[in-house]
């Protein structure tokens, strides 16, 4: 049975765009706040538009990756966005959720540079991840281990993420 659900997990991550039986994902609406240094609050955007990964059928078993159901934003304080000035930083995070769904390994994939910016803004997404809930994946009803990769995107303006179907693993 073991060895099922790594082949199911295998071909939906190793092979994400693979049409097998797939139902339509509902988009899905997620909003949080951040803390900032000085004990208030920063208000995230209401509203963000996310989507929900397509459920897969195959070998006669219903597999289902990780969902987000509660997030927390990178924090960016206004001196590091202004910092920014028109650039948009990319931090692309695997993490690996538990069947409890709870963050387990959370890790920078692939970096856009190398600057004190950069490492700093890093540090805060990973920060924020490890502070997710997630549905866990399944296969069928049962929960199992399973992995997310999230892109974050820092710009003057605030912080937006996305899922990604599959990381890129290049620098």
């Amino acid at each position: 049975m073991l060895s099922v659900c790594f082949l199911m997990l295998s071909v939906y991550f190793l092979y994400p765009t693979l049409e097998l039986k797939t139902s339509e994902p509902e988009p899905e609406r997620a909003a949080g706040v951040a803390p900032d240094g000085e004990g208030g609050t920063n208000p995230v955007s209401a509203e963000t538009e996310t989507s929900t990964p397509a459920t897969v059928e195959t070998l006669g078993k219903t597999l289902r990756p990780p969902n987000v159901i509660h997030e927390v934003r990178p924090y960016a304080p206004e001196g590091i966005r202004n910092r920014l000035g028109g650039r948009r930083v990319v931090v692309d995070v695997m993490v690996s959720v538990e069947k409890n769904g709870r963050p387990g390994r959370v890790d920078i994939v692939k970096p856009s540079g190398a600057d004190s910016l950069q490492s700093y803004l890093s540090q805060r997404a990973l920060e924020a991840v490890r502070q997710w809930r997630f549905e866990p994946a399944r296969i069928d009803q049962q929960a199992i281990p399973g992995e997310m990769a999230i892109r974050f995107q820092f710009d003057r303006s605030g912080t937006e993420w996305s899922r990604l179907a599959r990381p890129s693993n290049a620098s």
